[in-house]
């Protein structure tokens, strides 16, 4: 019950903070500070609810393409290993990271949604096929 009234504090403050920040410039921190609301008292989970997965997702995937483009420049064999494992996951979280702009469309929301609705039982069926697939691999050798 306690986590349902922060979150409800959380989003009381994100709506005040959205709609005063289009009015006045001063209007906006004497209005907040009347109102006694503060983020301080929300809990860390509370406050990742006002923040979208998706952001840090696309963020992260930044950062490691930039990380692995300089270690690329660098060009030493053990940082151009490090750069390609780093621009390896940088494409997956950039192309992962597609999937919620195709959501807005309505031609591709077909398949985002296919995409979304069968990740789970194509890990099934890879993980159940994993073994068979590591035991004909040994006895090839």
């Amino acid at each position: 019950m306690a986590s349902n009234q922060s979150y409800l504090n959380a989003t009381s403050i994100y709506e005040h903070a959205r709609v005063e920040s289009f009015g006045s410039n001063n209007s906006f921190t004497t209005e907040f500070e009347e109102e006694n609301l503060n983020l301080d008292d929300l809990q860390f989970w509370d406050k990742a609810q006002l923040f979208s997965f998706w952001t840090f997702f696309i963020i992260f995937g930044d950062i490691l393409q930039v990380i692995g483009s300089i270690f690329l420049t660098i060009n030493t064999e053990s940082t151009v290993k490090q750069a390609e494992v780093m621009l390896g996951f940088g494409a997956l979280f950039a192309w992962s990271s597609l999937i919620k702009y195709a959501e807005n469309a309505k031609g591709y929301n077909i398949i985002t949604n296919t995409i979304l609705n069968s990740g789970g039982i194509l890990m099934k069926s890879m993980i159940g096929i994993a073994p068979l697939l590591i035991g004909s691999s040994l006895l090839a050798l």
